[in-house]
């Protein structure tokens, strides 16, 4: 169905997959930087990316966190977690990913 996500995935800092959907792999390219590949690929680029991240320890949990998604292929795409205050990119506990688009 159209309104159906074609992928989805919550992982860690390093890469760890806890739950997906139609996903293959995620790679950790580096402090803050994820690039998750689809299982089956997406039609073209002109798919949604809905991304949230989170950080629950005890030193972190009054900092803002934002997900920002980089760059998109039909195989997958690369998202970061930045702080808020400053912008600098940082491993957080849990990367939630929806994916809503067309299957090649």
């Amino acid at each position: 169905h159209p309104s159906a996500a074609k992928s989805w995935m919550a992982f860690d800092s390093t890469a760890t997959i806890a739950r997906s959907f139609n996903v293959a792999s995620v790679t950790d390219n580096g402090v803050g930087n994820w690039s998750p590949v689809f299982t089956t690929d997406q039609t073209n680029t002109a798919y949604s990316v809905e991304a949230t991240c989170q950080s629950a320890t005890s030193a972190t949990a009054a900092t803002t966190y934002v997900a920002q998604i980089l760059s998109k292929l039909s195989t997958g795409f690369n998202v970061v977690a930045q702080r808020v205050s400053d912008g600098a990119q940082t491993d957080v506990d849990n990367m939630h990913c929806a994916v809503f688009g067309d299957h090649a």
